[in-house]
């Protein structure tokens, strides 16, 4: 029968463990491992580098996070959550969540070449579409990003084209929020 075998995070930092063995021997993953957040206990980061020198960050839930940046130096892909549109700082704050400024300043500050955001609150809008109309922060001169929506899949061979999509997805979103 089918089951499931539970592991502690921290087993995914041993590279002789069978699932790191696993990856790298089955999924061309040279490197996985995770790292703690800044949300509420254990929440964890992740990096994921292939054998051909691609590397993938993920946030997880987590505030501005300086190991995450530092983890993540010249990562190809972030995925990064921005909970909380930019006016809503203090908020974000107090639930050690990202906003969309946070989201791509650790994109830009980390090297990223492509910064994909994530986990948009449903309290709020959709996406954070006021931060992609006027950009008023200093990540708004990062312009690598493109926002998640479900079923999303991308190739990382696809990469070079993401940014010219969120034109269109901006304007996709203020037309569905006139209605």
């Amino acid at each position: 029968g089918f089951y499931y075998h539970f592991e502690h995070c921290d087993t995914i930092r041993d590279k002789e463990h069978k699932f790191s063995k696993f990856f790298a021997d089955n999924l061309g993953i040279s490197t996985i491992y995770n790292m703690r957040v800044n949300h509420c206990t254990d929440s964890f980061g992740l990096v994921i580098e292939g054998a051909s020198g691609w590397k993938i960050v993920y946030s997880g839930d987590t505030s501005l996070c300086e190991k995450l940046i530092e983890e993540g130096k010249g990562a190809t892909l972030l995925i990064h959550e921005a909970t909380m549109e930019d006016c809503l700082q203090h908020e974000a704050v107090a639930r050690q969540h990202a906003t969309t400024c946070d989201a791509l300043l650790s994109g830009k500050r980390m090297g990223a070449y492509r910064t994909i955001l994530t986990h948009f609150s449903m309290r709020h809008q959709r996406f954070p579409v006021a931060d992609f109309i006027e950009p008023t922060t200093e990540a708004s001169s990062y312009n690598n990003a493109m926002v998640a929506f479900d079923l999303m899949s991308i190739n990382l061979k696809h990469l070079p084209v993401l940014p010219l999509l969120m034109p269109l997805i901006v304007r996709l979103a203020k037309e569905d929020l006139k209605k």
